[in-house]
């Protein structure tokens, strides 16, 4: 018994510690897209001296997460710089599409760090931002992931029940998640089911981690047992 409880132990932390990397590589992506696909709309959007500033700090902050991400952890430096440039874009150019990335950027951060209350603000003005269907899509995606980590399991379900085909797999894979954390054994293999579903012919790290997680719960062995 006590090898089984080890193994869903493990099994847990792993797919913590997924998650928590799993952030910073989509974040980090995301951030250095948004500069390519968003770049030219922002430009002609501020035709004057307003996109110098602006461009200015995105730039600082992707070289700042640059940085961090091939450092063994995050210093605090680098902290400091994406969360006054970010503070700043909120402040002064809450209406571009780089303070929605900042945010998202800093958060990823902070999740990294362990303070998720911190993320968990800045994701919430991300939502209540983001005008795209991708960008609110996102922002709920990641928040969700957050409230998980805070014990607001409820919240984080009721954000994860709606999605746009383009993120319904990763929603549902969230919720099997979650439902495999809080015990419920049923409900993640029917979550994780679902996301597969909508994986069908990928054979990436995330359909294969999913599939992993699937084996785990019909076998016992990724059972979450709650005391």
């Amino acid at each position: 018994m006590s090898d089984i409880r080890s193994e869903e132990q493990e099994q847990l932390e792993a797919i913590k510690y997924w998650f928590k990397q799993n952030a910073f590589a989509i974040l980090g992506t995301l951030l250095v897209a948004g500069g390519i696909f968003y770049g030219p709309d922002l430009y002609k959007s501020y035709k004057n001296s307003k996109i110098w500033p602006v461009s200015d700090m995105y730039t600082e902050i992707n070289a700042a997460l640059s940085q961090a991400s091939v450092a063994p952890e995050i210093t605090e430096q680098q902290m400091s710089v994406v969360r006054e440039l970010t503070d700043s874009l909120v402040q002064n150019y809450p209406d571009t599409h780089y303070a929605f990335l900042a945010s998202l950027a800093d958060a990823g951060l902070n999740v990294q760090q362990g303070n998720y209350s911190i993320a968990k603000e800045r994701l919430e003005w991300a939502v209540q931002q983001a005008e795209a269907v991708a960008d609110v899509q996102l922002a709920n995606y990641r928040l969700a992931l957050v409230e998980a980590q805070l014990g607001e399991t409820d919240a984080a379900l009721d954000r994860l029940s709606g999605a746009n085909p383009q993120f319904a797999p990763l929603y549902a894979a969230a919720r099997g998640d979650i439902y495999a954390t809080l015990g419920q054994r049923d409900q993640a293999i029917s979550a994780y089911e679902e996301a597969l579903v909508g994986m069908a012919g990928e054979n990436s790290v995330q359909s294969n981690t999913v599939q992993l997680k699937l084996n785990g719960l019909r076998t016992g062995a990724g059972a979450i047992t709650q005391e």
